[in-house]
């Protein structure tokens, strides 16, 4: 099983100033373009329930975790805390589980124009 993902680099919109201090080429997030058939019908059951799946688990914003992961969540009044750990063999079939970056973009800034005001706004460039 193979998940091909692109990674979205910040660009124009990192934060160069104390306290941020973000690059230009720091991942921004990763998008799963397409996985592969699953290697097992286990496998295809643990990802339509979500029991394993391509990055971050939970409520999270933005995903920066480019792996096929299945997760731990411990639960607290605040909310909830989720560690993901990443497979590389399938934990029913034994087959190889991959991700393959398949396309690497960057951010960038261009401005909208609507008749009463301006809005920034970003679009993903090649690189």
């Amino acid at each position: 099983m193979k998940a091909y993902y692109k990674t979205i680099l910040r660009g124009d919109s990192a934060n160069l100033n104390y306290p941020m201090n973000e690059k230009p080429e720091d991942v921004y997030e990763y998008v799963l373009l397409e996985m592969t058939e699953p290697c097992c019908q286990e496998m295809k059951e643990a990802l339509k329930d979500e029991a394993i799946k391509f990055g971050e688990f939970g409520d999270a914003y933005l995903n920066r975790d480019c792996n096929v992961n299945f997760s731990d969540c411990r639960p607290y009044p605040e909310g909830a805390v989720w560690d993901e750990y990443p497979i590389h063999f399938c934990p029913f079939c034994g087959q190889k589980v991959e991700t393959e970056e398949r396309e690497r973009v960057t951010r960038k800034k261009y401005t909208k124009k609507i008749p009463s005001k301006k809005i920034d706004d970003y679009l993903e460039e090649p690189i």
